[in-house]
């Protein structure tokens, strides 16, 4: 049989935020699972966590659907890889994981160092449909208004691949925090903000908008609690989703 007729597994996922497309909201995504094509970028060295997660979705995504009725799913390739970037982070986070669960299985084993001596290593396994998910509630209402103590507001938004790949390149920025923060910023006081108008936001104000926005976006909550076999003792870590392990365990290779 040739290697184009056999068909790959694929699975449909319902967005945590969807995206608009021409003032539709499209949140349904039918994926297929991973290839050697997206494994090889997924090992590519110089690429930053973002364009990779950018190329491998934009490969995998083979349609994407809406609820409104009569509107007809996006298949064309093209127009889905123009599309991955305007994705919400949290869905794209979201996406990457839904595809490691559909190419492999929802079993992960993370490599840990117990904290009460990094020198011990052990592994512990991660049930990835466990992951907890926090939708938008009106997925139609992309931005919400946050008032200020100082009788000012801030209409936030949801972060972006767009935005995503910004930060990759500003990672070690003077001026990060502010700039982590504007990228969920639609407008401050009725106008589009700058670095100093953020800057210039006194601590209290700044603490509002991360309180606001960790309340109101959507994602995956990738904190993992892990026991240390030395002293018993619960820890939390994060996810490692970047880590090799996570399309590549070493469980399934073969030498």
């Amino acid at each position: 049989m040739s290697v184009d007729n056999i068909k790959s597994p694929t699975a449909m996922e319902e967005l945590l935020a969807g995206v608009m497309v021409d003032k539709i909201l499209y949140d349904k995504v039918q994926l297929t699972e991973i290839s050697g094509k997206e494994e090889d970028i997924l090992a590519e060295e110089n690429a930053s966590a973002s364009d990779k997660i950018t190329r491998v979705l934009a490969n995998c995504i083979i349609s994407l659907e809406s609820s409104v009725p009569d509107t007809k799913p996006i298949t064309d390739n093209n127009h889905l890889k123009a599309i991955v970037k305007n994705l919400a982070m949290g869905d794209r986070i979201f996406l990457f994981i839904r595809l490691r669960v559909l190419s492999l299985d929802q079993n992960f084993v993370m490599d840990l160092q117990c904290p009460s001596d990094e020198k011990v290593p052990f592994k512990a396994t991660v049930d990835l449909n466990t992951l907890e998910l926090k939708k938008l509630e009106d997925k139609n209402i992309r931005t919400m208004t946050v008032p200020l103590t100082d009788g000012g507001e801030v209409v936030l938004k949801l972060a972006t691949g767009h935005d995503e790949g910004l930060l990759s390149t500003i990672k070690n920025s003077k001026t990060r925090l502010t700039s982590g923060m504007m990228i969920r910023i639609e407008s401050l006081n009725g106008k589009p903000a700058s670095i100093e108008d953020v800057q210039k936001l006194s601590l209290r104000n700044r603490n509002t908008i991360r309180t606001a926005t960790q309340k109101w976006d959507v994602g995956v909550d990738t904190t993992i609690t892990a026991t240390d076999p030395l002293d018993g003792k619960d820890f939390d870590t994060e996810l490692q989703l970047m880590q090799a392990s996570f399309f590549f365990p070493s469980e399934i290779l073969v030498d």
